[in-house]
């Protein structure tokens, strides 16, 4: 990893004395505290927490226990930045016609590869397999999923709106409002297997779409004018998504990320944890729509890794979570841009990148 980064100091950092360094500082905080209360042994994390709960000045917080490095391998690697957000939708707790959509909970035989002690081709490409019996199948597909081809599993909620069901599931996480006036939050518990296939892409290499207008909106206004080819489409993905209800003290203000982690608007970023350890701070350098209609606004903000997803994959890919509703789901559904990012490391940690 060493070879795509360099080290730089703090002044090199362009508006790094400018930024709101409490949001961040709190994010990471929120960040640690989950992960000491599910590794209270870790002495890392548990030194990380007594820094943190010991410091009274975030910015001096960060240039005290951190060493910026700048990604600068952008001639062989690509950035890419989305958005992604928490949707509020509709839902009942029993099946109607108008509420049909079913959300599912993992099914009680899925089991992830990497606890399967057995040596098969089967496993190539997927990350879970049913059990039955003594035996492992391929889980069902979106399609086989859909048409009520999956057993040994509960429904959590009915959704009224086929297309906001389907984002919930790209979201990976959203607030479901019923139709008795509750609501409740419900977040990423495990998937089929299947690779992610990017929908967007799809409808762009269909000739759908052109490739510079796809848009989270383009994509939902397409599937609304074209609703009998919209289960053909959506089936291209094979991936699915199951969910698990989130309750705790704090159920109606932060939403929760795949990592269990409560997210914090414009400061939770997801990138690929197969590269960034969670909760690392990276600096993240780009242009964001603005609220305003046609504008873009400049980006230059403390991330904290909080976060992953399918599509996440490689150095500079992120996602960044915009926050929850209409006006965070706007936002998110136009974020496509590249990025430049500066990853902080802590002090014990820079041999590791030289």
């Amino acid at each position: 990893m060493k070879k795509h980064f360099k080290r730089i100091s703090f002044k090199e950092i362009n508006g790094w004395d400018h930024d709101s360094h409490i949001e961040a500082y709190e994010a990471l905080k929120r960040g640690i505290i989950f992960q000491y209360r599910h590794s209270p042994k870790s002495k890392k994390i548990s030194s990380l927490l007594d820094k943190i709960h010991n410091s009274k000045n975030p910015k001096y917080f960060f240039e005290q226990n951190y060493i910026p490095y700048k990604f600068f391998d952008y001639d062989k690697i690509t950035s890419l930045f989305t958005g992604y957000y928490e949707p509020y939708l509709e839902a009942s707790h029993t099946r109607s016609e108008e509420y049909y959509i079913p959300l599912y909970a993992p099914p009680k035989n899925l089991i992830k590869c990497e606890n399967i002690k057995i040596k098969s081709n089967m496993i190539t490409g997927y990350t879970h397999l049913l059990q039955i019996d003594n035996k492992f199948i391929i889980p069902p597909t979106r399609e086989m999923i859909n048409n009520f081809t999956l057993e040994k599993t509960d429904v959590l909620a009915w959704l009224k709106d086929p297309i906001e069901a389907y984002f919930m599931h790209i979201q990976g996480s959203g607030k479901l409002i019923f139709t008795d006036g509750t609501s409740k939050r419900f977040t990423y518990a495990a998937k089929n297997g299947f690779p992610y296939t990017s929908i967007g892409k799809v409808l762009v290499s269909l000739g759908f779409i052109e490739e510079q207008e796809i848009s989270m909106d383009a994509i939902k206004n397409w599937f609304k004018n074209n609703s009998n080819k919209m289960n053909d489409i959506l089936n291209k993905n094979k991936s699915y998504i199951f969910f698990k209800q989130h309750v705790n003290e704090n159920n109606d203000y932060h939403a929760i990320g795949q990592t269990g982690i409560e997210l914090t608007p414009e400061r939770s970023l997801a990138v690929d944890l197969s590269i960034y350890d969670i909760n690392t701070p990276i600096w993240l350098e780009t242009i964001t729509p603005s609220k305003k209609i046609s504008c873009i606004e400049k980006f230059q903000r403390l991330m904290i890794a909080q976060d992953t997803g399918s599509a996440i994959k490689g150095f500079i890919r992120g996602d960044i979570f915009f926050g929850s509703g209409y006006d965070a789901g706007q936002i998110a559904g136009k974020m496509k841009e590249k990025g430049n990012i500066i990853i902080f490391l802590l002090k014990d940690e820079v041999d590791f990148y030289g």
